[in-house]
């Protein structure tokens, strides 16, 4: 895909690069090409959607092959972020001993350089509870899905269908 080489390119040249501009454009650039991924997933299974869609208003039973679909739909996003994503366990003891340096300093000084140290320890912190957070987000935003796909109320169909209609009438679509 023309888009892939041309996104690699640009992440390749920003590596090479190593000052803050040159990873400026790069966020927005991943976001767009991850937008357009998505929409071209959603039209390559567009019209067996519809068909789900169809099942979903008549409140009929879905097969497995179907649920899986859904699943692609609604939360495919998440899954593959939480598959690709191996750094959890070492953002997590990352977090652990960001959190003993942090409970070592309740005694400080208050000196400027022990404010300062502290300052470094609190962003890079923060970057990392960010990073945990969105990473649980995900995960329990997978875990919400499966509960509720697998017991389907006409309220939970009626709520599949609008946003799979929505989804399906977009203008990216």
């Amino acid at each position: 895909m023309e888009l892939v080489g041309e996104l690699a390119a640009n992440m390749a040249k920003a590596l090479s690069g190593g000052r803050a501009e040159d990873f400026e454009g790069l966020s927005s650039d991943l976001a767009e090409a991850r937008q357009q991924v998505r929409e071209l997933l959603q039209k390559m299974t567009a019209r067996p959607i519809r068909q789900v869609v169809d099942k979903l208003e008549q409140n009929e039973p879905l097969s497995a092959e179907e649920k899986h679909l859904l699943r692609l739909w609604m939360v495919g996003d998440a899954e593959s972020y939480a598959k690709a994503q191996n750094d959890y366990r070492a953002w997590l003891e990352e977090f652990r001993r960001l959190t003993r340096v942090v409970q070592g300093r309740a005694g400080s000084t208050g000196s400027v350089e022990d404010l300062l140290a502290l300052q470094g320890i609190l962003e890079d912190a923060n970057r990392l509870a960010a990073d945990l957070r969105h990473y649980l987000e995900e995960k329990e935003r997978i875990a919400r899905f499966d509960a509720a796909v697998e017991n389907l109320s006409p309220d939970d169909c009626e709520i599949l269908v609008n946003i799979l209609k929505g989804k399906l009438e977009s203008p990216l679509m």
